[in-house]
């Protein structure tokens, strides 16, 4: 590593390889049909596989009620395979415009998140990225299926730029009833620093403050000083949320490499409501992954899928966790089972309590 000593090699001086795709045969067996279900992508210069998935993210990014695979690569495309609803896929990437950043490179991917940050129809996927790279945040309006990336815009691109990204994630940790974003970051080389004085290995983790739609920039990057622990200088991958102490607010759980594993509780101060939903699925899987929550609360509507599949090397936990702000009760809740595109009606449901909801 000029001169100080041996490093690994970039992706780029490597070939890809294809996914697996492991369809369900219902007697206790599965089939690989990776191929068979169009998730096989070639170079089209050099016929070798292209994909250097670090992570993925299954969301029903076009709204047509069957989910799509968005796929974080490493230095070269990231793919964003549309469901077909036949059991097959095709890639969209280029198409969709989640395969390159704002500058039409490919960058060196690692963690995946996606939500509907602004309270509406605007969904976000961002991806955590190399250092001297932005983190990307891919916005698509209207869920038209269309996306471009906004991350200078929304007030994460320059504040993310220095940091080598891997594990993040969407989550609303002061429970004001809008997604922020956190990202935990590290380097890959210990001696970094001695090549590269902009950079260390140890990096502090970000926390991105939603402030709103009405704002210029939707996010503000929260000062250190006011996060914690969670500021401390780590070797970050992994990343994953839970309410550990079931005081409603969202704990993070961070993984380092080579070193221990670190537990942040969230200790929430401001006296924002919250509501927590466990789905109970009769028809679809018993934990309704792939499942739509909606919460209306005052003039605002949320939206949150369960999914446990994001972040960078991680599964968060299975129960949604909307904060109420100042209200305390949710005026109506309505969730989209997997597999069917009608809305069960719960009504209206206290906050500051889990509740448990079975398929109908």
């Amino acid at each position: 590593m000029t001169g100080v000593g041996r490093a690994y090699g970039p992706p780029t001086n490597f070939a890809g390889a294809q996914p697996y795709y492991y369809r369900n045969e219902g007697d206790g067996t599965f089939t690989e049909r990776a191929e068979a279900a169009g998730l096989h992508v070639l170079n089209p210069a050099t016929g070798v596989p292209s994909g250097k998935g670090l992570a993925v993210l299954p969301l029903d990014h076009d709204a047509d009620g069957d989910l799509d695979l968005f796929v974080a690569n490493d230095t070269t495309a990231n793919f964003l395979y549309r469901n077909d609803g036949d059991g097959r896929f095709t890639e969209v990437g280029v198409a969709a415009g989640v395969a390159f950043n704002a500058d039409g490179a490919a960058t060196g991917a690692m963690g995946i998140d996606g939500g509907y940050y602004r309270n509406d129809q605007t969904l976000g996927v961002a991806i955590g990225n190399f250092a001297t790279e932005m983190t990307s945040l891919y916005v698509s309006e209207a869920r038209s299926g269309a996306f471009s990336d906004e991350a200078i815009a929304e007030g994460i691109g320059p504040a993310s730029r220095q940091v080598l990204t891997f594990g993040l994630f969407f989550f609303d940790y002061d429970l004001d009833g809008r997604l922020d974003l956190f990202q935990t970051n590290g380097h890959i080389e210990e001696a970094i620093n001695l090549v590269q004085p902009s950079q260390h290995h140890r990096q502090p983790s970000q926390l991105f403050w939603n402030c709103g739609p009405e704002h210029a920039s939707c996010f503000v990057p929260v000062e250190p000083a006011r996060t914690g622990d969670l500021g401390l200088a780590v070797v970050g991958r992994g990343a994953a949320y839970a309410d550990i102490d079931g005081d409603g607010d969202l704990d993070v759980l961070l993984t380092q490499n080579a070193d221990r594993a670190i537990l942040l509780r969230n200790d929430q101060q401001l006296g924002n409501h919250w509501l927590r939903i466990r789905l109970i699925g009769t028809r679809c899987c018993r934990e309704a992954i792939g499942a739509s929550v909606e919460v209306d609360a005052g003039s605002v509507t949320q939206r949150q899928q369960v999914m446990p599949t994001r972040s960078y090397l991680s599964q968060v936990e299975t129960v949604v966790t909307f904060g109420l702000g100042r209200h305390d009760r949710a005026d109506a809740v309505r969730v989209i089972w997997p597999g069917s595109k009608v809305a069960q009606e719960v009504g209206a449901l206290a906050g500051d309590r889990l509740h448990v909801i079975e398929q109908r």
